[in-house]
């Protein structure tokens, strides 16, 4: 068993503590153990990096105590003006970071894209809205109209048919007495 199968059943992960020994940095070790943590300390004083590796079993999957090998690498900032270079391959620099950066712009760039259809909604609704309120307005108007209209001609139709039948008499031979219209004086 070598010693990425033994990181992938133990779940590793690398803390960085303050000099408070407040943990500062979480950084779970996954499928590639090959990477950058990159850390800008807040407050002076030594740092502690520990290497947590939690599972059951750990030492008997090991072998019996079986050791890892690590190797790490630090740039620290203003070691350059001490004359301490590190080797330049192994340092953390921008273009390791740059692939998650990128991903981060296109996240934003998504999330204002969406936020901007959702504002161009809202306004279309809003003004398909007050479109559909004022075409319900005129329709129930003209609908109003209507009933007006078709009453008073009704109303009209009605009385000039009364007078019509009075004046000709037709309502005399065909209704009883007590339903004959008296004339009016």
């Amino acid at each position: 068993m070598n010693d990425k199968e033994v990181l992938n059943k133990a779940e590793c992960k690398i803390l960085v503590k303050s000099p408070s020994d407040e943990v500062v940095k979480d950084h779970a070790l996954v499928d590639s153990h090959d990477g950058v943590l990159a850390l800008v300390p807040k407050e002076p004083g030594p740092y502690s990096i520990c290497v947590k590796c939690a599972g059951q079993g750990l030492l008997s999957s090991l072998g019996g105590g079986r050791k890892l090998r690590w190797s790490i690498a630090f740039e620290v900032l203003g070691a350059s003006s001490l004359g301490l270079l590190p080797d330049p391959r192994n340092a953390a620099h921008l273009s390791h970071l740059k692939g998650t950066q990128a991903q981060v712009d296109v996240l934003l760039e998504r999330i204002n894209a969406i936020s901007v259809e959702n504002d161009y909604e809202k306004a279309f609704e809003a003004k398909f809205v007050k479109a559909s309120e004022a075409v319900n307005m005129d329709v129930a108007a003209f609908k109003f109209l209507q009933i007006i209209l078709i009453t008073g001609v009704t109303a009209f139709q009605i009385h000039n048919l009364a007078k019509f039948l009075q004046r000709n008499k037709f309502l005399e031979c065909c209704l009883p007495i007590a339903m004959r219209m008296k004339p009016m004086v």
